[in-house]
């Protein structure tokens, strides 16, 4: 008996479009090895050239301080894979980040940025770094970035606050021995001291200077206690005695650069109508001093006039304060508008723009 012959499948069309799908991707695969893969593995050899050249995107940088600027740099050749490190002439007027990729402003100045890539390859450029200025009419004190410090009814210094750098009272008159301040007010007040006995000649002692926490504490309780024991309830006396004698934390003698002046042996309000009196809170911010209590600022201040008490500034800020007749109180809220204005300002005008303004 014969066997059947088998019977052939006739391709459909379904079937011929497989066919050629599979065909042209194994076209496409052998293609791809004879061609790319060669490519690809002379790229791998390119991209591992030498760096011959390296510079800056520019030679020279202008950028506020507190900005950050993130250079850009140029290889040669192009494909060429090289580790960058950044450093600066100057660390005190720039930081430069630790993954190196930003250069922050830390003072005004004038550095040059040196990028070394692998393997020695150099590129320099100059960073200028320029501080944020007031708008050109701004009345605002000019020594905004250097906030005084203050201490009063709504600023309390910690009861470990201790000022650094005081010394003793030894070179002018003073009540009592052992009285200290900081070094650069007492160097100040020598001057004022000369100048006044000179210019009058009447004889002025330091009554009071730094003060500690607990002597402060103390001399608060004391005068809470004399005007209980006349009569008051304990928080009228409290706030009756912070008129005059500040609760511990609260009194700028904490500070160190506060005194206390007398031609007597105590403070006194006949202080400011004698000769040396008037003399020195005429003269006072010529040597860097402000009459700390005046008698029109009491409800600033929040205590009442003391001819008696000056507070060393600083030459700068005892020439603004006076101009203006203002208070320390009124003085830091206007320092804080300044850092304001001067931020507003440096987003009107770049910081090369500024430079270039400064230096005409």
């Amino acid at each position: 008996m014969k066997a059947k012959k088998a019977k052939k499948k006739k391709l459909t069309k379904t079937d011929l479009i497989e066919y050629s799908f599979f065909a042209l991707s194994i076209l496409l695969i052998v293609w791809i090895c004879a061609n790319q893969i060669p490519r690809g593995i002379h790229d791998s050899r390119v991209i591992r050239e030498t760096l011959t050249e390296l510079s800056f995107e520019r030679e020279h940088y202008y950028i506020y301080v507190g900005e950050t600027l993130t250079p850009s740099y140029y290889v040669t050749p192009a494909t060429a894979i090289t580790d960058i490190t950044v450093s600066a002439s100057d660390t005190s007027v720039v930081s430069v980040s630790g993954d190196l990729t930003g250069v922050t402003g830390s003072t005004a100045g004038d550095i040059t940025l040196t990028a070394t890539g692998t393997p020695g390859v150099k590129a320099n450029a100059t960073v200028t770094v320029v501080e944020k200025q007031l708008p050109p009419d701004s009345d605002l004190p000019p020594l905004y970035k250097d906030r005084l410090k203050i201490a009063n009814i709504n600023n309390a210094l910690d009861p470990d606050y201790v000022p650094e750098g005081m010394v003793v009272i030894d070179t002018v008159p003073v009540s009592v021995p052992g009285r200290m301040l900081l070094a650069d007010t007492l160097a100040a007040y020598e001057k004022l001291y000369a100048a006044a006995v000179e210019a009058t000649g009447q004889d002025v002692r330091i009554i009071s200077g730094y003060r500690s926490y607990d002597y402060q504490n103390g001399l608060f309780t004391n005068r809470v206690k004399r005007l209980m024991a006349n009569g008051m309830d304990e928080e009228t006396a409290k706030l009756t005695a912070g008129r005059t004698t500040q609760p511990a934390g609260h009194s700028e003698h904490q500070l160190g650069n506060s005194i206390d002046l007398s031609v007597g042996w105590d403070t006194s309000y006949d202080f400011g109508n004698t000769k040396v009196g008037r003399w020195i809170t005429e003269h006072a911010h010529e040597y860097g001093f402000i009459l700390r209590y005046p008698a029109d600022k009491t409800e600033l201040t929040g205590i009442n006039y003391e001819p008696w008490h000056f507070r060393y500034v600083g030459l700068g800020h005892a020439e603004y304060i006076h101009s203006h007749g203002i208070c320390v109180e009124e003085y830091v809220i206007l320092q804080d508008e300044a850092v304001t204005a001067a931020q507003i300002y440096s987003q009107q005008i770049t910081a090369e723009e500024l430079a270039a303004s400064q230096a005409q």
